[in-house]
């Protein structure tokens, strides 16, 4: 249409060119004609400007919207490791977080031996120890979060777990059984045992309160930094029953219960590092240290039953080891998810594996020997706990 235009309007001016010069019609024609190729090379030079402009219109659409994206997605990273428990967005703004988990774990550790099991009877201990395995046992952990908006944050975990876990043993034939944990002046003799078994009871409540700090590394990479301090209180009782049967209706029984509880405080600190995947996706690790100091309190009671008397207590002890220092690591790996509700507040969960480990515990004291039955010796070790753990989180 624009060249039809131009073209009639060089048509109408004809006349006044003739005025000023005059021309011939060949010479007029090629002008027309000359004229025409530099329109048509002009409009084609409009046309792919303009095409050139709307795919640059269109790709800065599709940028933004992408950008846009990225900024909305929700965030799993951050705060959610072993420090606080708790989760928080990507774009760090004031808010509260809650979160709540469901752990599935176990613990271990030495001294949970408590007879010999020996395939002969030559009055020399062989074979194989007996001993308490516990197995996973369930707990639960909660946390609450607070963001002060510019990547700062304080917060406050509470974790607690119980385990219950038994054995049992039998002499078997033609063999003996040993028991482990016999005073030296035990009515049943310590290779006389003919059955005997175990119960292991573990109990731990953690307390943490930390404030901390979120760095981006870039990437879609977080880096949480968080200190503070921790309250631990771990409980542990050992009771063991060993019985020798005398004859068919009477029997002897020793009944050994020893039991643990240490108390502390201390500083931790912690890093938790996360990767956002896309999609409301990401991976984590967090590592956290504690440096706590506090007493165990230490019990040991022995209950005797000779064939045809009454039950009765022989050892009676308690004891405590005071301003113990214990070191604890603490580990956490796993994937999580969040997407954000129509209200603006995040709503996700997180899977990983957790391990833990106390060192330089004390965990029990035994008697040494046969020469001095009075004489007792401390055991000392490290507990450990591994296991699985579960979370749900609402950032409001």
């Amino acid at each position: 249409m624009k060249k039809t235009i131009l073209c009639i309007s060089m048509l109408l001016a004809f006349p006044v060119f003739s005025v000023a010069e005059e021309k011939s019609n060949e010479e007029l024609y090629r002008m027309i004609i000359n004229m025409e190729r530099k329109l048509d090379a002009a409009l084609d030079e409009a046309g792919k400007a303009k095409a050139e402009a709307e795919e640059a219109k269109a790709e800065a659409a599709r940028a933004k919207a992408e950008l846009a994206e990225l900024r909305a997605a929700p965030s799993v990273g951050g705060n959610g490791g072993a420090v606080t428990g708790v989760v928080r967005a990507t774009e760090s703004k004031a808010g509260l977080s809650a979160s709540f988990e469901a752990l599935h774990m176990r613990p271990s550790r030495t001294g949970l031996d408590f007879v010999i099991v020996d395939g002969d009877r030559d009055e020399y201990p062989e074979g194989s120890f007996g001993s308490v395995e516990p197995d996973f046992n369930g707990g639960w952990r909660i946390g609450l979060d607070y963001d002060l908006g510019s990547g700062a944050f304080i917060g406050a975990r509470y974790m607690s777990f119980d385990s219950e876990d038994s054995e049992s043993f039998t002499r078997p034939e033609g063999g003996a059984l040993w028991g482990a944990w016999l005073h030296p002046n035990s009515i049943i003799d310590d290779n006389n045992v003919t059955d005997a078994s175990a119960t292991y009871d573990f109990s731990q409540e953690t307390f943490d309160v930390v404030a901390g700090k979120r760095f981006d590394l870039g990437g879609n990479a977080g880096l949480d930094f968080a200190a503070g301090l921790r309250y631990a209180n771990v409980t542990q009782e050992f009771d063991i029953e060993y019985h020798q049967v005398v004859t068919e209706e009477q029997a002897r029984h020793d009944y050994v219960t020893e039991t643990n509880e240490f108390s502390g405080w201390g500083p931790l600190a912690g890093l938790d590092a996360s990767w956002e995947a896309g999609s409301g996706f990401s991976f984590f690790g967090a590592v956290t240290g504690a440096l706590l100091v506090g007493d165990f309190d230490l019990s040991y009671h022995d209950a005797w039953q000779a064939v045809g008397g009454s039950l009765s207590e022989r050892i009676d002890l308690d004891g405590t080891v005071s301003n113990r220092v214990v070191p604890v690591v603490e580990t956490r790996l796993g994937i999580g998810y969040a997407g954000e509700l129509s209200n603006g507040m995040l709503l996700g969960a997180r899977a990983g594996y957790e391990w833990q480990n106390w060192f330089n515990m004390v965990v029990s004291e035994r008697f040494a020997d046969d020469v001095d039955p009075q004489l007792m010796s401390t055991t000392t070790t490290d507990i450990g706990l591994d296991g699985y753990f579960f979370q749900g989180f609402l950032r409001f």
